[in-house]
């Protein structure tokens, strides 16, 4: 079958097709966090313990909680570039892979990666890495609100699955409530969430009790 296109065409449009493919990866980039197993629906297939979130099911979950909390969002965002920010704010882990969010020890050697990262993946759409480099430097209130959402949906997992990998990594309440404290500090309704949850998945245990690992004490340097 003739394709009907001029060959720089074909060529422009073949890289793209490859672009698109890799994205399919971020279905292989797993988090540190585990799935429920028991924690899904009637017609759902059932997780398996050691079962981690991915970052595609991340991403997703990211915008579905901002669209049904969108009347928390403030009317100045443009809710398209929030929605843009949200679905590529981690692309760039397919290369460089995912990293424990409170081991601020490693943060340096993300950062260096990531960049390197972001500048292959969106080497096609400047519009895109400009887009990333907002959401890195989190000086815009979209880029603000990103990590809001990018926070809450992680809150949640951690909520879902009772604290499993707090436990794991020894993260105390005092850890996650010092990490996050620049939302739940606010007057957002974002924040008044997380201080619930917080609050909840301290009464249940789901934290872990115990001083604070040594890795911390590096990451409080």
């Amino acid at each position: 079958m003739r394709i009907g296109l001029s060959l720089s065409r074909e060529k422009e449009l073949r890289e793209r097709i490859s672009l698109l493919k890799q994205l399919y990866a971020l279905r292989s980039v797993h988090r540190e966090i585990f799935k429920h197993p028991g924690y899904c629906g009637p017609h759902v297939q059932q997780y398996f313990v050691g079962d981690r979130e991915n970052d595609a099911e991340h991403t997703c979950l990211m915008i579905l909680l901002a669209v049904y909390l969108d009347d928390m969002i403030p009317q100045e965002i443009c809710r398209g570039r929030l929605y843009k920010m949200m679905a590529i704010h981690d692309v760039v882990e397919i290369l460089s892979g995912d990293w424990w969010y409170l081991d601020e020890a490693t943060r340096q050697r993300k950062q260096e990666l990531e960049k390197k990262s972001a500048e292959k993946m969106f080497a096609v759409n400047p519009e895109l890495l400009e887009l990333w480099g907002e959401y890195e430097e989190r000086k815009t209130l979209t880029a603000v609100w990103c990590k809001y959402f990018d926070i809450l949906q992680a809150v949640l997992s951690l909520v879902i699955n009772e604290g499993a990998n707090w436990k794991k990594n020894r993260v105390t309440y005092e850890m996650e409530t010092n990490f996050s404290k620049f939302i739940w500090e606010g007057d957002s309704g974002i924040g008044e969430i997380l201080r619930i949850l917080l609050h909840d998945a301290r009464m249940l245990g789901y934290f872990y009790e115990g001083p604070p690992p040594d890795w911390y004490f590096v990451r409080e340097k």
